[in-house]
């Protein structure tokens, strides 16, 4: 009896045009694919009728044990290889740890399904989508949601010779829209405005209707003043109050870094033996990650110190004549961020982040995202005493203040509520 692996409503319709699937074992990967199979009433089974989530938790659990020590070891390496990296303490795979469990999450509980459906179907052909791989996405390392991964894995698998792929023609159709001169025109002005630290604070204080900070900005180089990293989130309801003050604020984002970076004399790293070492003991159940992720942990290793190497020297070019007193930023696994608030805590200059998102469930830090601040923080605001309590217990720094606050949006909507 054959079966067929479905993530999108879309793929279901394809196999039921282009292949003879009378009596089909169905897979259904995705919401969308489970909402076409029940509407033509069709029966299907979901990966969880195969394997639990708490068993898919516990493996990744201990796959990410085994990630910490492998990025530490391979940081080490680096380190000794590059002053640069050991002069600014900048760890390229501690810096993208939580991206790179993220990655592996997604192969290892993927595997880990596919292993137990194909042992309780035996016999057959298994059909499924598969395309090149999509650019990557998410986070800067994640899979694009239109990646064939479970096709991808398949081929991998002991039971390959049963699968035949077919070609996701979907996802090569793009619609096409000419750009217009004046589209031109806006995106290099934006290209233009971003690409410049003042420009850009200026931009964003007119666009958050902070004209007081604008008129602060003129002479910034020679006054005390704060930077703000990326997206404000949480910073955003009192950046007005601080922007009425006399102290101007800077926004920095990774576009102000520019795409040009000063030659060096890198030292020589052989990154197929570092990968081939961190791939060391990370292959389960037959299936060898490295043909799907080794890309990305390549790009860490011969990449990711030149990347550092650039925000950091654009750094000091900004912050050339003044430090700012401070730096805010929210809590982000985002590289550039990683690096940024890097550069200050070996400046001395306190970095302050604010929790985003809903990080506590069960009186723990959910999701790994204490991770998002271990590193480059000296105060972490946090929601509740609860959260505060959940990261004291998940090996943040000795060194690192953290405080519980309220939420600054809900004080403005309080206050606009009294009038």
């Amino acid at each position: 009896m054959n079966t067929f692996f479905v993530e999108h409503e879309y793929q279901v319709k394809d196999f039921l045009n282009r292949v003879d699937c009378t009596g089909a074992n169905w897979l259904a990967l995705g919401p969308s694919a489970m909402h076409c199979l029940a509407e033509k009433k069709i029966p299907y089974t979901i990966p969880e009728d195969y394997a639990g989530l708490s068993e898919i938790e516990s493996a990744c659990q201990a796959q990410f044990e085994r990630l910490q020590e492998a990025c530490g070891q391979i940081d080490d390496k680096l380190q000794e290889k590059d002053y640069f990296l050991r002069k600014w303490n900048i760890r390229p795979f501690h810096f993208h740890l939580w991206q790179i469990g993220m990655v592996f999450d997604a192969v290892l509980s993927r595997s880990l399904w596919i292993r137990k459906i194909l042992e309780n179907r035996e016999g057959g052909n298994i059909y499924t989508h598969v395309a090149p791989p999509e650019p990557w996405s998410l986070f800067g390392l994640g899979f694009g949601k239109q990646e064939t991964l479970w096709g991808r894995l398949l081929l991998l698998s002991a039971n390959a010779d049963r699968v035949i792929p077919v070609t996701d023609s979907h996802r090569n159709f793009k619609s096409y829209m000419p750009q217009r001169k004046m589209d031109s025109i806006k995106n290099a002005l934006k290209k233009g405005l971003n690409s410049n630290i003042l420009l850009r604070s200026a931009a964003v204080s007119y666009q958050q209707k902070m004209l007081k900070n604008i008129l602060n900005l003129i002479g910034v180089n020679k006054k005390q003043h704060i930077m703000v990293i990326n997206n404000a989130y949480e910073w955003h309801d009192i950046l007005q109050n601080l922007s009425n003050s006399e102290m101007p604020i800077l926004f920095l984002n990774e576009s102000n870094i520019g795409s040009r970076q000063k030659k060096y004399n890198a030292p020589e790293i052989d990154s197929a033996d570092l990968g081939r070492q961190f791939f060391a003991n990370m292959t389960h159940n037959g299936f060898d990650f490295s043909h799907i992720l080794g890309d990305r942990i390549r790009w860490i290793i011969e990449k990711g110190p030149s990347a550092a190497r650039a925000i950091v020297g654009k750094m000091e070019k900004i912050c050339f004549k003044k430090m700012p007193l401070a730096v805010l930023s929210a809590s982000s696994p985002d590289y550039f961020n990683y690096v940024v608030k890097q550069f200050f805590t070996v400046k001395s200059i306190p970095v302050l982040s604010w929790q985003y998102g809903a990080v506590w469930y069960e009186k723990s830090i959910t999701q790994r995202y204490n991770l998002f601040d271990d590193t480059g923080t000296n105060i972490l605001l946090v929601f509740g005493d609860a959260v505060k309590k959940a990261y004291e217990l998940s090996s943040m720094p000795e060194n690192m203040i953290i405080e519980s606050v309220g939420s600054a949006t809900l004080d403005n909507i309080g206050l606009a509520a009294r009038g």
